[in-house]
């Protein structure tokens, strides 16, 4: 081990020196294998170090000049933002520069090399769609094997078939897990990671059924074409299960798969339209699939919306929270006139949903310490439950992942508020919440938190302004807030606000092949059409009569939600949908926009549609109000 480390740095040269002169596939793995056998410790050759010393030998792809590499980061932050990946460090890539034989490499530092020819691949003889699900799939297989702790071992077993290093081969047989025996734990590895891959392209929104090729056209699957594409090492080597036999394996799963995506698809929709009980069903069943951080913080926004409902009013409203949905729902009557603090009035049942919800969101930002809505809805959760501290660390982090967003500035200086008691922070917050004005005019939740703290002063006259800017425009806030704004404490509404916000009219402006609120046990017609084999279907079993039902859906096409024997909800996808343009003439401005990263929600009465880049990408229409 001494004489190992003493000449760490001889064996470095050595060893890039061969892997320039043969190629870089055959002795790729052997790199990383030696510093983990021989467990190098010294200072510049620790694991973390190990991406440092790739890109130290090849170099990087500039993205800043080949918008393909460009492409491959932002899918990658994509697939990321979707993985299970824990550990000591954030997964991140690195494109390298040589452009040999394709490969891609998971390492212990939290890396993801991708070589510039694998990059290449992913993109032969494909279009943009495809290339871009290719390369989501093998960055999905690489986080799946930092999931798993599993970095080298399949790849070194076919790196030490040069006679020359039979010694270091049998080492490894002996002191690890790649000797003979072992094969098939290996390969198991490997599909379980193919899984993984799968499952996080799918779930990230890419048309995973495009790798698996056509058996019944002469278009092969993905693992077919990549390994005609690289040496012939790669196939039949043992490590892998044969290309075949891993698209079969794939296309097996790709039901389960996608029944569990409808699992979360369906799960955001009731959450959507504030049916709080039935999308925990759906999110919880989603999270024994795949706990990631999307799950766990819409889990956390669940119980915190709950939490809201069951809490005082004054509670609730008394400063502007920004949490991840729209608060549309009913308010109840203000009551008295005296100022309700944080958890003071919470009843048990309240305060442990917000533990629930805290619980989850904690969760959710560990998974992810880049997850904004992780950070700004658990912020909420700490102030509800009196934890101001805790909130203004959570506030400042979700700040520091998006400096320009209102909300947050405002509920940040509401929390500067009320940080010390025995401080009074109060002009400070004031000063943060005219600052934010000057500089954001239409913020509305800056208005309304400055309007709360000067009325707690006394400082009505001041306040007056901003409670006027808000009642002017009161049919565009959250039904929470307009009612506050709208309201004089005996109940009566304020003269300066509409008698019932504005709502839109408009019918679901698209043919339903199945209308939702159908009886299957009555309409025999309907129940037989979900029985055709176009149909894929997961069974739902809740344990409740009236939850139990069934996931149907034709990919690409349509989906359906049945509860209880009824048809509940109709989902439509696809391009043909029209454009965002074309859908407000038709029926008119949605009751509420929400806004998601790269996507919009338009609610309309008991329907909703979702725009990306301006196009009706799906829509949906459900059995709780007139179509």
């Amino acid at each position: 081990m001494i004489w190992f480390q003493q000449n760490t740095r001889a064996w470095r040269r050595r060893l890039v020196g061969r892997c320039r002169k043969r190629s870089w596939l055959a002795c790729q793995y052997l790199i990383v294998a030696l510093f983990l056998v021989f467990e190098v410790r010294a200072a510049d050759d620790r694991l973390t170090n190990h991406a440092a010393f790739f890109v130290d030998a090849y170099g990087l792809a500039d993205a800043s000049t080949e918008p393909l590499v460009a492409r491959a980061y932002q899918i990658f932050s994509q697939i990321k933002a979707v993985a299970a990946v824990q550990g000591r460090h954030t997964p991140r890539l690195k494109v390298l520069g040589t452009s040999g034989s394709p490969w891609a490499l998971a390492l212990p530092d939290g890396a993801v090399l991708l070589s510039r020819g694998a990059l290449d691949i992913c993109y032969r003889a494909a279009d943009e769609d495809l290339g871009d699900t290719r390369l989501a799939f093998v960055f999905g297989h690489e986080l799946a094997h930092l999931a798993d702790n599993d970095f080298w071992s399949a790849e070194v077993y076919r790196s030490l078939a040069d006679d020359q290093l039979a010694p270091l081969r049998r080492l490894l047989h002996q002191t690890t897990e790649v000797g003979p025996g072992r094969l098939a734990e290996i390969q198991l590895k490997e599909t379980k990671a193919d899984d993984g891959g799968f499952f996080y392209a799918a779930v990230a929104g890419y048309p995973v059924h495009r790798l698996l090729g056509d058996p019944a056209s002469d278009r092969s699957d993905f693992f077919q074409f990549w390994s005609e594409q690289t040496e012939a090492g790669f196939v039949g080597d043992g490590t892998h299960p044969p290309p075949e036999e891993r698209a079969a394996w794939l296309r097996q799963r790709l039901s389960q798969m996608l029944g569990a995506i409808e699992l979360w698809r369906f799960g955001v929709r009731l959450l959507q339209a504030d049916r709080l009980d039935d999308a925990r069903y759906f999110l919880d069943a989603f999270q024994e699939h795949f706990p990631s951080r999307e799950v766990y913080g819409n889990l956390g926004y669940l119980s915190l919306r709950q939490a809201m409902q069951r809490m005082p009013q004054k509670v609730a409203t008394r400063f502007w929270m920004p949490i991840q949905f729209d608060l549309d729902t009913r308010a109840d009557s203000l009551g008295g006139a005296s100022v309700t603090r944080n958890a003071a009035g919470l009843t048990s049942e309240v305060i442990d949903l917000l533990e629930t919800a805290r619980s989850a969101l904690e969760r959710s930002v560990e998974l992810d310490p880049d997850y904004m809505p992780g950070w700004s809805n658990l912020a909420v959760t700490h102030f509800f439950l009196g934890d101001i501290h805790l909130a203004r660390d959570a506030v400042d982090r979700a700040l520091a992942r998006r400096q320009e967003n209102g909300a947050l500035s405002a509920l940040q200086a509401a929390i500067i508020a009320e940080t010390d008691p025995t401080l009074d922070l109060w002009p400070q917050a004031i000063e943060r919440l005219e600052t934010l004005l000057a500089h954001q005019p239409q913020a509305a939740a800056a208005h309304y938190n400055l309007a709360r703290l000067l009325d707690e002063r006394g400082r009505a006259a001041a306040a007056a302004p901003h409670w006027a800017w808000l009642r002017a425009r009161a049919g565009e806030l959250p039904t929470i807030y307009a009612d506050v704004v709208c309201r004089f404490e005996g109940g009566a509404r304020h003269a300066e606000c509409p008698a019932t916000r504005p709502r839109s009219r408009g019918l679901f402006p698209w043919p339903l092949p199945i209308q939702p609120g159908v009886d299957l046990y009555q309409d025999t017609e309907v129940a037989e059409q979900l029985t055709d084999s176009a149909w894929q279907r997961l069974t739902l079993r809740f344990g409740t009569a009236k939850m139990d039902g069934a996931l149907f859906w034709q990919p690409d096409r349509f989906a359906v939600l049945v509860l209880g024997g009824y048809v509940d909800t109709f989902v439509l996808y696809g391009a043909d949908l029209g454009t965002a343009v074309e859908l407000r003439k038709r029926v008119g401005a949605p009751h509420s926009i929400r806004t998601l990263p790269g996507a919009e929600i338009w609610q309309y009465g008991g329907w909703a549609a979702v725009i990306r880049s301006g196009q009706v990408t799906e829509a949906w229409a459900m059995n709780a109000s007139p179509y």
